[in-house]
């Protein structure tokens, strides 16, 4: 019986073979991988802009559909904000699993979120939030924004860096969202721009999917 094994030349070619196989698929094999901070990108985002518009559109915390306002001017109706602010407002909109401690709250798919109480004196990109008069009160809402903080797999976990896990949206006061480049933290943390160039890339995708 001949139990002759493979030679060198024929180990070479069988591993040569193996390679350019593994190089063909290796492409659709990465496409099929999913990306896990996409998609929780595309969840913290979708979450925010709907959350957004929903309180810009509701009559009761704001009428005016002034987000910068205190909510819930009329005195005779309860109000469902946890605090007098936007961050108790959105929190109210959210399910949440860890409190508002020091601007910090975490929704139920582990998102974390950080409202930094700035006020809404952040700069928006150049026409994204223009002034507009409201058609109710016809007031004039100046174009700044508030900004916010998303951790998209929680802040136990890292690398807790700006354009890898966390970025920063921010909102107008009229609801309108917009991805902020002021991301700046985290040891290993891509710069403000490149941050923004990835929430980009990652919007971009999130459209098509949608088309």
């Amino acid at each position: 019986m001949n139990k002759k094994g493979f030679t060198l030349i024929e180990a070479i070619i069988v591993i040569a073979i193996l390679g350019v196989i593994g190089a063909l698929l290796a492409p659709a094999i990465m496409k099929a991988i999913p990306n896990s901070y996409f998609h929780m990108f595309r969840k913290a985002y979708t979450t925010f802009s709907q959350v957004c518009t929903e309180l810009a559109n509701d009559t009761v915390m704001y009428p005016d559909g002034d987000l910068s306002k205190a909510p819930c001017p009329d005195a005779t109706i309860a109000c469902p904000c946890k605090t007098k602010n936007f961050r108790g407002c959105f929190i109210a909109k959210v399910n949440t699993i860890a409190g508002d401690e020091g601007g910090r709250f975490t929704t139920d798919d582990g998102i974390s979120w950080r409202d930094g109480a700035l006020g809404w004196n952040e700069a928006a990109p150049a026409g994204v939030c223009d002034d507009y008069n409201n058609i109710s009160t016809s007031t004039k809402i100046e174009a700044k924004a508030n900004v916010v903080m998303v951790d998209l797999d929680g802040e136990d976990n890292g690398p807790n860096a700006c354009g890898y896990d966390r970025f920063w949206f921010g909102v107008c006061r009229n609801g309108r969202v917009f991805i902020s480049k002021s991301c700046s933290e985290g040891g290993e943390s891509m710069s403000g721009e490149e941050t923004y160039k990835k929430a980009t890339e990652y919007l971009n995708r999130l459209r098509k999917q949608v088309e």
